[in-house]
């Protein structure tokens, strides 16, 4: 599979859904799987907002060692482009923009801060296992995944807005890899780009040739 941090990349920023599992303090270490709703950071790091009660935070806070399984939402179920990510997780304070970007892409997210025992935490990529369809998987490392190309924060910003009114949709996010958001129905929306982009121009190129998933 050629360069396949790429896919891996654009696997994750697809999800909002994943399955997170941690070593579990009550039960001595063995594997204990919960869903959780993710975000992307801009590096494609996944973040999870989750409460000090939960029972993966308490095995965290134990043992940081977690792994992350998530499938391609927008994908036909038989057969669909899958990722697992080891690696450590970590309490993690957001800087304004972040914060934005996961509030704007978790739609429960600022009823869950208020009650007050809910958190941010990432998981660190150090490896990856890419399952991009049959006969197509590899492992991919957690430098090289954190190494591929980014769209800054300020440009994704800047984008919001005009991306929104030309799609006369609800744009929630732009990345390097593509654009997302909601239609009127309040479906999930997932717009493709055919290669990376780290620039406002880059993304605006790439919008006249892009492809759709979902919708």
């Amino acid at each position: 599979m050629k360069e396949p941090y790429h896919l891996a990349q654009r696997l994750l920023r697809r999800a909002s859904q994943g399955a997170l599992a941690t070593l579990s303090a009550e039960l001595d270490g063995w594997p204990f799987a919960s869903a959780v709703n993710l975000v992307a950071l801009a590096d494609g790091s996944p973040v999870f907002l989750i409460s000090r009660l939960a029972e993966h935070t308490r095995n965290l806070s134990a043992d940081a060692r977690a792994s992350l399984l998530l499938v391609d939402p927008f994908a036909p179920t038989e057969g669909a482009p899958r990722l697992t990510l080891i690696g450590r997780a970590e309490p993690l304070t957001l800087s304004a923009a972040e914060r934005a970007r996961c509030l704007r892409l978790h739609a429960a997210a600022e009823q869950y801060l208020q009650l007050g025992d809910f958190a941010f935490w990432r998981l660190r990529p150090e490896r990856l296992r890419v399952i991009g369809g049959f006969a197509a998987a590899g492992w991919v490392s957690g430098e090289a995944y954190l190494g591929a190309p980014q769209l800054s924060l300020d440009d994704e910003q800047h984008l919001l807005d005009e991306l929104a009114t030309e799609t006369g949709g609800t744009v929630l996010g732009v990345d390097a890899y593509g654009a997302g958001g909601v239609d009127a129905a309040g479906r999930r929306w997932r717009d493709e780009f055919t290669a990376p982009c780290t620039s406002a121009e880059a993304v605006r190129t790439a919008w006249a040739t892009r492809r759709r998933c979902g919708g």
